[in-house]
Protein backbone atom coordinates (compact mmCIF):
# COMPACT_ATOMS: atom_id res chain seq x y z
CA UNK A 1 0.00 0.00 0.00
CA UNK A 2 2.89 2.34 0.90
CA UNK A 3 4.89 1.56 -2.14
CA UNK A 4 1.54 2.29 -4.38
CA UNK A 5 1.62 5.76 -2.78
CA UNK A 6 4.96 6.55 -3.12
CA UNK A 7 5.01 5.54 -6.95
CA UNK A 8 1.67 7.73 -6.75
CA UNK A 9 3.34 10.75 -5.39
CA UNK A 10 6.33 10.52 -7.84
CA UNK A 11 4.01 10.17 -11.06
CA UNK A 12 2.53 13.17 -9.97
CA UNK A 13 5.49 14.75 -9.18
CA UNK A 14 7.26 14.21 -12.75
CA UNK A 15 4.12 14.98 -14.74
CA UNK A 16 3.95 18.26 -12.48
CA UNK A 17 7.69 19.12 -13.50
CA UNK A 18 6.88 18.01 -17.04
CA UNK A 19 4.03 19.70 -17.54
CA UNK A 20 5.82 23.02 -16.13
CA UNK A 21 8.42 23.05 -18.18
CA UNK A 22 6.02 22.44 -20.78
CA UNK A 23 4.32 25.60 -20.22
CA UNK A 24 7.40 27.42 -19.78
CA UNK A 25 8.98 26.54 -22.98
CA UNK A 26 5.64 27.66 -25.10
CA UNK A 27 4.81 31.10 -22.73
CA UNK A 28 4.12 33.85 -24.91
CA UNK A 29 7.08 36.60 -24.91
CA UNK A 30 6.18 40.27 -24.11
CA UNK A 31 7.90 43.03 -24.84
CA UNK A 32 7.84 46.55 -21.96
CA UNK A 33 10.27 48.56 -23.66
CA UNK A 34 12.41 49.60 -26.86
CA UNK A 35 15.54 48.37 -25.58
CA UNK A 36 14.23 44.87 -25.15
CA UNK A 37 12.91 45.11 -28.31
CA UNK A 38 16.22 46.57 -30.02
CA UNK A 39 18.23 43.66 -27.92
CA UNK A 40 16.02 40.73 -29.40
CA UNK A 41 16.89 42.43 -33.07
CA UNK A 42 20.71 42.41 -32.38
CA UNK A 43 20.50 39.03 -31.65
CA UNK A 44 17.52 37.31 -34.29
CA UNK A 45 17.58 38.89 -37.16
CA UNK A 46 17.94 37.28 -39.93
CA UNK A 47 19.87 40.28 -42.53
CA UNK A 48 22.47 40.46 -39.22
CA UNK A 49 22.91 36.89 -39.22
CA UNK A 50 24.04 36.76 -42.82
CA UNK A 51 25.86 40.13 -42.38
CA UNK A 52 28.10 38.23 -39.45
CA UNK A 53 28.38 35.26 -41.65
CA UNK A 54 30.09 37.35 -44.71
CA UNK A 55 31.97 38.91 -41.99
CA UNK A 56 33.46 34.68 -40.94
CA UNK A 57 33.97 34.81 -44.50
CA UNK A 58 36.33 37.39 -44.76
CA UNK A 59 38.26 36.23 -41.93
CA UNK A 60 38.67 33.12 -43.58
CA UNK A 61 40.15 35.17 -46.91
CA UNK A 62 42.39 36.36 -44.55
CA UNK A 63 43.77 33.23 -43.44
CA UNK A 64 44.11 32.08 -46.39
CA UNK A 65 46.30 34.97 -47.85
CA UNK A 66 48.75 34.03 -45.13
CA UNK A 67 49.71 30.93 -46.46
CA UNK A 68 53.11 30.80 -48.75
CA UNK A 69 51.59 31.70 -52.11
CA UNK A 70 53.84 29.07 -54.20
CA UNK A 71 55.07 25.48 -53.57
CA UNK A 72 57.92 23.80 -55.26
CA UNK A 73 57.47 21.33 -57.95
CA UNK A 74 58.95 18.34 -58.44
CA UNK A 75 59.41 16.35 -61.90
CA UNK A 76 61.55 12.90 -62.79
CA UNK A 77 62.35 11.54 -66.56
CA UNK A 78 63.97 8.17 -67.92
CA UNK A 79 64.88 6.65 -70.46
CA UNK A 80 66.56 3.68 -71.98
CA UNK A 81 68.71 2.43 -75.03
CA UNK A 82 68.75 0.05 -77.28
CA UNK A 83 72.36 -2.38 -77.03
CA UNK A 84 73.62 -2.12 -80.84
CA UNK A 85 74.13 -5.74 -82.69
CA UNK A 86 77.44 -7.14 -81.49
CA UNK A 87 77.90 -5.61 -78.21
CA UNK A 88 78.55 -8.29 -75.55
CA UNK A 89 78.83 -5.76 -73.07
CA UNK A 90 76.78 -6.37 -69.74
CA UNK A 91 76.06 -2.85 -69.45
CA UNK A 92 72.92 -1.46 -70.46
CA UNK A 93 72.61 2.38 -71.01
CA UNK A 94 69.88 3.79 -69.43
CA UNK A 95 69.73 7.96 -68.24
CA UNK A 96 67.81 8.75 -65.60
CA UNK A 97 66.75 12.29 -63.22
CA UNK A 98 64.89 14.84 -61.56
CA UNK A 99 64.54 18.05 -60.65
CA UNK A 100 62.96 20.89 -58.00
CA UNK A 101 61.72 24.72 -59.76
CA UNK A 102 60.55 26.91 -57.48
CA UNK A 103 58.53 30.18 -58.06
CA UNK A 104 59.45 32.48 -55.39
CA UNK A 105 57.70 36.31 -54.72
CA UNK A 106 59.98 38.92 -54.14
CA UNK A 107 59.73 42.91 -53.86
CA UNK A 108 57.13 41.87 -50.46
CA UNK A 109 53.73 41.69 -52.47
CA UNK A 110 53.09 38.67 -50.20
CA UNK A 111 53.11 40.02 -47.49
CA UNK A 112 51.02 43.04 -49.14
CA UNK A 113 48.72 40.81 -50.27
CA UNK A 114 48.22 40.07 -46.62
CA UNK A 115 47.55 43.54 -45.59
CA UNK A 116 44.74 43.86 -48.37
CA UNK A 117 42.73 41.17 -46.87
CA UNK A 118 43.32 42.50 -43.49
CA UNK A 119 42.23 45.84 -45.06
CA UNK A 120 38.91 44.63 -46.70
CA UNK A 121 38.05 42.44 -43.23
CA UNK A 122 38.18 46.25 -41.55
CA UNK A 123 35.94 47.35 -44.14
CA UNK A 124 33.56 44.38 -44.26
CA UNK A 125 33.41 44.75 -40.24
CA UNK A 126 32.22 49.06 -40.48
CA UNK A 127 29.59 47.61 -43.28
CA UNK A 128 28.41 45.74 -40.60
CA UNK A 129 28.31 47.68 -38.39
CA UNK A 130 26.25 50.40 -40.61
CA UNK A 131 24.11 48.27 -41.67
CA UNK A 132 23.23 46.93 -37.88
CA UNK A 133 22.75 50.24 -36.54
CA UNK A 134 20.47 51.47 -39.93
CA UNK A 135 18.40 48.12 -38.41
CA UNK A 136 18.18 48.72 -35.24
CA UNK A 137 17.22 52.46 -35.53
CA UNK A 138 14.00 50.91 -37.45
CA UNK A 139 13.19 48.52 -35.13
CA UNK A 140 13.39 51.14 -32.50
CA UNK A 141 11.09 53.71 -34.94
CA UNK A 142 8.83 51.41 -35.11
CA UNK A 143 8.72 51.09 -31.58
CA UNK A 144 7.98 54.88 -30.72
CA UNK A 145 5.06 54.60 -33.68
CA UNK A 146 3.71 51.33 -31.81
CA UNK A 147 3.81 53.29 -28.47
CA UNK A 148 1.96 56.53 -30.22
CA UNK A 149 -0.57 54.56 -31.96
CA UNK A 150 -1.30 52.87 -28.84
CA UNK A 151 -1.68 56.34 -27.14
CA UNK A 152 -3.88 56.95 -29.99
CA UNK A 153 -6.40 54.15 -29.47
CA UNK A 154 -6.08 55.05 -25.56
CA UNK A 155 -7.58 58.16 -26.20
CA UNK A 156 -9.89 57.49 -29.26
CA UNK A 157 -11.64 55.10 -26.11
CA UNK A 158 -11.85 57.46 -23.62
CA UNK A 159 -13.60 59.72 -25.75
CA UNK A 160 -16.05 56.97 -27.00
CA UNK A 161 -16.46 56.04 -23.74
CA UNK A 162 -17.60 60.05 -23.13
CA UNK A 163 -19.16 60.09 -26.03
CA UNK A 164 -21.08 56.82 -25.28
CA UNK A 165 -21.97 57.99 -21.41
CA UNK A 166 -23.20 61.38 -22.62
CA UNK A 167 -25.43 59.61 -25.53
CA UNK A 168 -27.11 57.82 -22.51
CA UNK A 169 -27.69 61.07 -20.01
CA UNK A 170 -28.56 63.44 -22.75
CA UNK A 171 -31.61 60.34 -23.32
CA UNK A 172 -32.26 60.49 -20.14
CA UNK A 173 -32.79 64.16 -20.21
CA UNK A 174 -34.85 64.12 -23.58
CA UNK A 175 -37.43 61.87 -22.13
CA UNK A 176 -37.17 64.47 -18.81
CA UNK A 177 -37.91 67.04 -21.39
CA UNK A 178 -35.04 69.13 -20.76
CA UNK A 179 -33.22 68.05 -24.27
CA UNK A 180 -34.65 68.10 -27.51
CA UNK A 181 -34.47 65.35 -30.65
CA UNK A 182 -31.21 67.49 -32.19
CA UNK A 183 -29.49 67.12 -29.44
CA UNK A 184 -29.64 63.64 -28.56
CA UNK A 185 -29.22 62.86 -32.83
CA UNK A 186 -26.20 65.19 -32.30
CA UNK A 187 -24.79 63.31 -29.45
CA UNK A 188 -25.56 60.01 -31.27
CA UNK A 189 -23.67 61.01 -35.26
CA UNK A 190 -20.64 61.96 -32.60
CA UNK A 191 -21.21 58.98 -30.68
CA UNK A 192 -20.88 56.77 -33.89
CA UNK A 193 -17.79 58.83 -35.29
CA UNK A 194 -15.97 57.98 -31.91
CA UNK A 195 -16.45 54.48 -32.15
CA UNK A 196 -15.65 54.44 -36.00
CA UNK A 197 -12.76 56.50 -34.95
CA UNK A 198 -11.83 53.63 -32.09
CA UNK A 199 -12.10 50.89 -34.28
CA UNK A 200 -9.46 52.94 -36.93
CA UNK A 201 -7.23 53.15 -34.64
CA UNK A 202 -7.50 49.52 -33.74
CA UNK A 203 -6.49 48.30 -36.92
CA UNK A 204 -4.05 50.65 -37.37
CA UNK A 205 -2.23 49.62 -34.16
CA UNK A 206 -2.63 46.11 -35.61
CA UNK A 207 -0.80 46.76 -38.83
CA UNK A 208 1.69 48.71 -36.75
CA UNK A 209 2.03 45.68 -34.73
CA UNK A 210 2.94 43.53 -37.66
CA UNK A 211 5.43 46.46 -39.13
CA UNK A 212 7.39 46.04 -35.38
CA UNK A 213 7.34 42.30 -35.96
CA UNK A 214 9.37 42.72 -39.37
CA UNK A 215 11.29 44.78 -38.11
CA UNK A 216 12.53 43.08 -34.77
CA UNK A 217 13.12 39.70 -37.64
CA UNK A 218 10.51 37.75 -35.73
CA UNK A 219 9.96 34.63 -37.18
CA UNK A 220 6.52 33.84 -38.30
CA UNK A 221 6.08 30.07 -37.04
CA UNK A 222 6.74 31.41 -33.24
CA UNK A 223 4.26 32.37 -31.26
CA UNK A 224 3.05 35.86 -31.82
CA UNK A 225 4.64 37.95 -28.60
CA UNK A 226 2.71 40.22 -26.59
CA UNK A 227 3.29 44.00 -27.41
CA UNK A 228 3.21 46.61 -23.95
CA UNK A 229 5.63 49.09 -25.08
CA UNK A 230 6.31 52.17 -22.88
CA UNK A 231 8.41 55.30 -23.78
CA UNK A 232 9.51 57.29 -21.47
CA UNK A 233 10.05 59.97 -22.88
CA UNK A 234 11.89 62.18 -20.31
CA UNK A 235 14.74 60.08 -20.08
CA UNK A 236 15.27 60.39 -24.19
CA UNK A 237 18.40 63.08 -23.32
CA UNK A 238 20.57 62.95 -26.53
CA UNK A 239 23.57 65.02 -24.41
CA UNK A 240 25.53 67.81 -25.29
CA UNK A 241 25.80 68.92 -28.70
CA UNK A 242 29.83 69.38 -28.79
CA UNK A 243 29.87 65.77 -27.31
CA UNK A 244 27.72 64.45 -30.35
CA UNK A 245 29.64 66.58 -32.99
CA UNK A 246 32.91 65.19 -31.92
CA UNK A 247 32.42 61.65 -31.79
CA UNK A 248 30.15 61.74 -35.16
CA UNK A 249 33.07 62.89 -36.87
CA UNK A 250 35.21 60.23 -36.12
CA UNK A 251 33.60 57.34 -34.94
CA UNK A 252 30.20 57.67 -37.08
CA UNK A 253 29.43 54.65 -39.12
CA UNK A 254 30.03 56.56 -42.72
CA UNK A 255 33.10 57.72 -41.96
CA UNK A 256 34.23 54.39 -40.84
CA UNK A 257 33.49 52.81 -43.67
CA UNK A 258 35.09 55.61 -46.00
CA UNK A 259 38.34 55.55 -43.85
CA UNK A 260 38.40 51.89 -44.33
CA UNK A 261 37.94 51.97 -48.29
CA UNK A 262 41.00 54.65 -48.55
CA UNK A 263 43.00 52.04 -46.08
CA UNK A 264 41.84 49.25 -48.30
CA UNK A 265 42.77 51.08 -51.71
CA UNK A 266 46.00 52.26 -50.60
CA UNK A 267 47.07 48.60 -49.26
CA UNK A 268 46.03 47.16 -52.97
CA UNK A 269 47.83 50.18 -54.16
CA UNK A 270 51.18 48.90 -52.09
CA UNK A 271 50.36 45.36 -53.84
CA UNK A 272 50.36 46.73 -57.03
CA UNK A 273 53.65 47.94 -56.41
CA UNK A 274 55.28 44.87 -54.86
CA UNK A 275 53.54 42.85 -57.71
CA UNK A 276 55.31 45.07 -60.34
CA UNK A 277 58.61 43.30 -59.55
CA UNK A 278 58.35 39.47 -61.23
CA UNK A 279 59.28 36.87 -59.25
CA UNK A 280 62.34 34.40 -59.81
CA UNK A 281 62.29 31.11 -60.44
CA UNK A 282 64.98 28.58 -58.92
CA UNK A 283 65.84 25.16 -60.35
CA UNK A 284 68.13 22.48 -59.17
CA UNK A 285 68.21 19.33 -61.16
CA UNK A 286 70.41 16.02 -61.14
CA UNK A 287 70.91 13.58 -63.57
CA UNK A 288 72.12 9.93 -63.42
CA UNK A 289 73.48 8.77 -66.72
CA UNK A 290 75.05 5.15 -67.76
CA UNK A 291 76.55 4.55 -70.85
CA UNK A 292 80.38 3.96 -71.19
CA UNK A 293 80.37 4.33 -66.92
CA UNK A 294 77.95 6.13 -64.48
CA UNK A 295 77.85 9.83 -64.72
CA UNK A 296 76.49 12.44 -62.18
CA UNK A 297 75.36 15.67 -63.65
CA UNK A 298 74.20 18.21 -61.53
CA UNK A 299 72.65 21.61 -62.69
CA UNK A 300 70.91 24.88 -61.22
CA UNK A 301 69.83 28.03 -62.45
CA UNK A 302 67.86 31.31 -60.91
CA UNK A 303 65.58 32.80 -63.37
CA UNK A 304 65.45 36.61 -63.05
CA UNK A 305 62.65 37.95 -65.57
CA UNK A 306 63.51 41.75 -66.76
CA UNK A 307 60.19 43.18 -67.49
CA UNK A 308 61.07 46.18 -70.02
CA UNK A 309 58.00 48.13 -68.92
CA UNK A 310 56.86 48.85 -65.30
CA UNK A 311 53.81 47.17 -64.86
CA UNK A 312 50.97 47.92 -63.37
CA UNK A 313 51.10 51.28 -63.58
CA UNK A 314 47.84 51.82 -65.00
CA UNK A 315 46.34 50.27 -61.80
CA UNK A 316 48.59 52.81 -59.65
CA UNK A 317 47.16 55.73 -61.46
CA UNK A 318 43.58 54.62 -60.89
CA UNK A 319 43.90 53.44 -57.14
CA UNK A 320 46.02 57.23 -56.42
CA UNK A 321 42.62 58.74 -57.84
CA UNK A 322 40.36 56.60 -56.17
CA UNK A 323 42.02 57.37 -52.99
CA UNK A 324 41.66 61.31 -53.57
CA UNK A 325 38.07 60.72 -54.61
CA UNK A 326 37.19 59.08 -51.24
CA UNK A 327 39.01 61.64 -48.82
CA UNK A 328 36.81 64.44 -50.57
CA UNK A 329 34.10 62.32 -50.27
CA UNK A 330 35.40 61.44 -46.64
CA UNK A 331 35.28 65.51 -46.05
CA UNK A 332 31.79 66.07 -47.92
CA UNK A 333 30.30 63.83 -45.72
CA UNK A 334 31.70 64.94 -42.47
CA UNK A 335 30.23 68.40 -43.11
CA UNK A 336 26.63 67.27 -43.95
CA UNK A 337 26.77 64.97 -40.37
CA UNK A 338 28.02 68.39 -39.09
CA UNK A 339 25.35 69.97 -40.39
CA UNK A 340 22.58 67.60 -39.89
CA UNK A 341 23.36 67.61 -36.50
CA UNK A 342 23.22 70.90 -35.35
CA UNK A 343 19.69 70.98 -37.15
CA UNK A 344 18.42 68.04 -35.60
CA UNK A 345 19.19 68.95 -32.70
CA UNK A 346 17.64 72.29 -32.12
CA UNK A 347 14.31 70.77 -33.86
CA UNK A 348 14.50 68.01 -31.38
CA UNK A 349 14.64 70.66 -28.02
CA UNK A 350 12.08 72.92 -30.02
CA UNK A 351 9.66 70.07 -30.16
CA UNK A 352 10.71 68.83 -26.91
CA UNK A 353 9.73 72.24 -25.24
CA UNK A 354 6.02 72.37 -27.28
CA UNK A 355 5.19 68.91 -26.07
CA UNK A 356 6.13 70.20 -22.98
CA UNK A 357 4.17 72.58 -23.01
CA UNK A 358 1.18 70.20 -23.99
CA UNK A 359 1.55 67.78 -21.55
CA UNK A 360 1.71 69.55 -18.15
CA UNK A 361 -0.71 72.54 -18.89
CA UNK A 362 -2.80 71.38 -21.74
CA UNK A 363 -3.39 67.67 -20.68
CA UNK A 364 -4.29 68.10 -16.78
CA UNK A 365 -6.53 71.30 -17.81
CA UNK A 366 -8.47 68.74 -20.20
CA UNK A 367 -8.88 66.19 -18.01
CA UNK A 368 -10.30 68.58 -15.33
CA UNK A 369 -13.09 70.09 -18.06
CA UNK A 370 -13.69 66.91 -18.79
CA UNK A 371 -14.86 66.17 -15.37
CA UNK A 372 -16.78 69.63 -15.12
CA UNK A 373 -18.71 68.57 -18.58
CA UNK A 374 -19.65 65.24 -17.11
CA UNK A 375 -20.91 66.66 -14.23
CA UNK A 376 -23.15 69.26 -15.74
CA UNK A 377 -24.60 67.12 -17.89
CA UNK A 378 -25.48 64.90 -14.95
CA UNK A 379 -26.98 68.17 -13.74
CA UNK A 380 -28.49 69.26 -16.92
CA UNK A 381 -26.60 72.41 -16.06
CA UNK A 382 -25.21 73.56 -19.01
CA UNK A 383 -26.43 73.63 -23.10
CA UNK A 384 -25.91 69.98 -24.48
CA UNK A 385 -24.24 71.85 -27.67
CA UNK A 386 -21.97 73.39 -26.24
CA UNK A 387 -20.56 70.35 -24.12
CA UNK A 388 -19.75 69.09 -27.10
CA UNK A 389 -18.42 71.70 -28.70
CA UNK A 390 -16.46 71.92 -25.95
CA UNK A 391 -15.20 68.38 -26.16
CA UNK A 392 -14.37 68.29 -29.78
CA UNK A 393 -12.30 71.05 -29.64
CA UNK A 394 -10.38 69.62 -26.35
CA UNK A 395 -10.29 66.03 -28.03
CA UNK A 396 -8.23 68.12 -31.16
CA UNK A 397 -6.07 69.21 -28.17
CA UNK A 398 -5.20 66.12 -27.03
CA UNK A 399 -4.43 65.11 -30.62
CA UNK A 400 -2.19 67.87 -30.95
CA UNK A 401 -0.23 66.66 -28.39
CA UNK A 402 0.22 63.42 -29.94
CA UNK A 403 1.08 64.88 -32.90
CA UNK A 404 3.95 67.05 -30.83
CA UNK A 405 4.60 63.76 -29.28
CA UNK A 406 5.07 61.77 -32.34
CA UNK A 407 7.25 64.76 -33.83
CA UNK A 408 9.50 64.41 -30.74
CA UNK A 409 10.00 61.14 -31.37
CA UNK A 410 11.07 61.28 -34.86
CA UNK A 411 13.09 64.08 -34.19
CA UNK A 412 15.23 61.65 -31.68
CA UNK A 413 15.51 58.95 -33.87
CA UNK A 414 16.78 61.56 -36.78
CA UNK A 415 19.42 62.93 -34.62
CA UNK A 416 20.75 59.22 -33.17
CA UNK A 417 20.85 58.27 -37.09
CA UNK A 418 22.71 61.89 -38.08
CA UNK A 419 25.06 60.86 -35.27
CA UNK A 420 25.55 57.37 -35.55
CA UNK A 421 24.83 55.78 -32.48
CA UNK A 422 22.57 54.93 -30.17
CA UNK A 423 21.95 57.88 -26.93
Amino acid sequence: MMKSIMRLCVGLCLGGCVLLSFSQAHAQKTFRRCQEVVAYTRTHHPKLLALRASLRVAQKQLEAMRIFPSNPILEGKGKGKVKPKGDKSEVIPYKVGGGLSWKLPVGGWWQRRQEVAKAALQRVKAEVKATELSILLKAQDTCFVWYVTDLRVGLAQQLHNFYKKALRLIDLRRKSGDATILDYNFARMESLQRQADLQRAKAKQLAVTQKLLLAMGWEQDKQTPKIQITVVWKKLVPGALKTLLTQARQQHPKIQILKKMIAESKSIRDFYRAKAIPDIKLKLSYTLENDTGLNHIFGGGLEIPLPLFWRFQDKRWTLTEKIRQLQLKKRAERLYIDRSIRSLYISFWAARKIFLLFDTQLVPTVKRQLILQEKSLQAGGLNILKVLSAQASQSKALEKRLKELEKMLRYYRDLQEASGRFF
